[in-house]
């Protein structure tokens, strides 16, 4: 895979904290808006999979629910990729990582193609006055994203994008607002549910017991000295003690992993952070746009990047780590409380927001609008979705397809690796899940086998292709579903051509074996 080495030296030594104001086309140049257009403000987290009340999963957010409840939630809508760069790259862009280029995170240089477009400025063109608020995790310069406008965060280290800063200046960007004037888009994101390191890294835990993995002391910027050692995030307006502290015994269990203390340890604290942070603030913004009267003509779109920070959830192609929460509320047109079950992807989400804004939609996309489908109107569900996982924090290869029924996963390396393996979920089930060798291939029947637990597939190892003797370990598959593998196996590849895959050459190298060679 080539890497523009100008490019890469060059965003590397990008800063980008403060206000960013991006050079456009003059005035004369863009289309005036049209007074039907929505503004389009879409709230973003971490790692968060479809983890809320309004989808059953046992954890209280009424104001995420509020928002269910006055809008369209989909249920069967995916992430295509189980990381965080690729899967937001695919949401802006509406192609697969293969396509748009950063198949691992931006933090480490992976980044978009150059000449493609995103949709800021896609949404430049049709006059919308576009912003970014907090978490951006999609380049490591900011400026080739497109906004016109980056009001808080640029995605930098030590940039601030916690929630309780980032919505004290959505608020008051609200209260500025003109609605004579241009719409805006507002690309709203929160550095929250990721875990977080402990300040001063690993061995400074106080105490023999590592602090809570997901649930942080929020504390004012001047008072951040004095928890050094512990889990601290400095912000702005930190807000009173949680109202809502989850305890490990009534938390509901995972049903793709074992229910064990550590793993219920974990979900108490997710289930805190989320009930107490994550939906206090989009409650915050949804009550502005009310008192602003701002709610009827504002599209709020409410997603995620990927699954929960689990084993068999992040970083895997299991449906637990692609699942993606998407909430869209627009009371001008669509209909309040309506719940979608179509297979979609976040390859969709660039061209339906087009598709609401009235914009035309290019041809080269991966995905495609799915408005037809939340007004009631004549649409053709699509049938498969793909997958990708290639570069996160170590080299994990693999790709996927699934259908409302199977789901078919190829394995380019085989050894079992989980990356956040210091939190107490992941220590559990650390010699079944995250050690030993993985199947060259996995095919699983989700109507039977809904959590993944049973591969159909042969287990068979590299050396058994080579007609190695006695290489020919595990079971030889299910024999009713060997035409099934067969089919998937040619889908796959030709998805993989289509799109360009590097792994179709081989390993794929990070950037930084490129960057090495080009110091000053």
């Amino acid at each position: 895979m080539s890497v523009n080495k100008t490019t890469r030296r060059e965003a590397l030594k990008a800063a980008g904290l403060g206000v960013v104001t991006i050079p456009i086309a003059a005035r004369s140049e863009i289309d005036a808006p049209s007074k039907n257009r929505p503004n389009i403000m879409v709230i973003h987290c971490h790692d968060i999979g479809r983890h809320l009340g309004c989808y059953g999963r046992g954890v209280d957010t009424p104001n995420l629910d509020r928002l269910s409840d006055g809008g369209v939630r989909f249920e069967n809508y995916f992430s295509p990729a189980p990381l965080c760069s690729p899967s937001r790259c695919s949401r802006i862009t509406g192609l697969y990582p293969s396509n748009h280029g950063s198949i691992g995170s931006a933090s480490f240089a992976w980044g978009i193609r150059k000449g493609i477009k995103t949709l800021p400025m896609y949404l430049n063109e049709q006059g919308y006055d576009t912003h970014l608020f907090g978490l951006q995790h999609e380049a490591m310069d900011v400026k080739t994203l497109g906004y016109k406008h980056c009001e808080h965060g640029t995605g930098s280290p030590g940039a601030p994008r916690q929630a309780m800063d980032v919505i004290a200046r959505v608020r008051e960007f609200l209260d500025k607002y003109d609605p004579s004037g241009d719409p805006f888009y507002m690309d709203v994101g929160f550095q929250e549910v990721h875990m977080l390191q402990p300040r001063g890294g690993l061995e400074a835990w106080v105490g023999s017991e590592a602090p809570p993995r997901f649930k942080p002391r929020y504390v004012g910027r001047s008072e951040l000295g004095k928890y050094h050692g512990q889990l601290a995030v400095a912000v702005q307006n930190p807000f009173d003690p949680y109202v809502r502290q989850y305890r490990p015994d009534e938390v509901q269990p995972l049903p793709y992993l074992p229910d064990q203390p550590g793993i219920r340890e974990d979900l108490a604290d997710l289930n805190t952070w989320i009930t107490n942070v994550l939906d206090v603030m989009v409650g915050r913004i949804l009550d502005k746009l009310k008192e602003r009267g701002l709610d009827n003509g504002t599209l709020v779109v409410f997603t995620t990047d990927h699954g929960i920070d689990m084993p068999r959830a992040k970083g895997s192609l299991y449906d637990p780590g692609t699942e993606v929460a998407l909430i869209m509320r627009y009371p001008k047109r669509f209909k309040a409380g309506a719940v979608h079950k179509a297979l979609l992807s976040h390859v969709d989400f660039l061209p339906t927001i087009l598709d609401v804004a009235g914009a035309n939609i290019p041809t080269n996309l991966d995905g495609r609008s799915f408005v037809p489908l939340i007004e009631g109107r004549e649409y053709k569900q699509g049938s498969t979705i793909y997958l990708e996982n290639t570069w996160h924090g170590f080299y994990d290869p693999m790709r996927g397809v699934r259908t409302r029924r199977f789901k078919y996963i190829r394995n380019f390396d085989v050894k079992k690796k989980y990356w956040a393996v210091e939190s107490k979920a992941a220590r559990e089930v650390l010699g079944k899940i995250c050690f030993g060798m993985k199947p060259l291939e996995e095919l699983y029947d989700l109507e039977k086998d809904p959590y993944e637990q049973n591969n159909l597939a042969p287990t068979r190892t590299m050396l058994s292709l080579l007609g190695a003797k006695g290489r020919q370990a595990g079971k030889p598959g299910h024999p009713a579903y060997a035409e099934k593998l067969k089919a998937f196996r040619k889908q796959l590849r030709t998805h993989m051509v289509q799109t360009n895959d590097p792994l179709l050459q081989g390993p794929v190298a990070h950037p930084c074996f490129e960057l090495m060679w080009d110091l000053e």
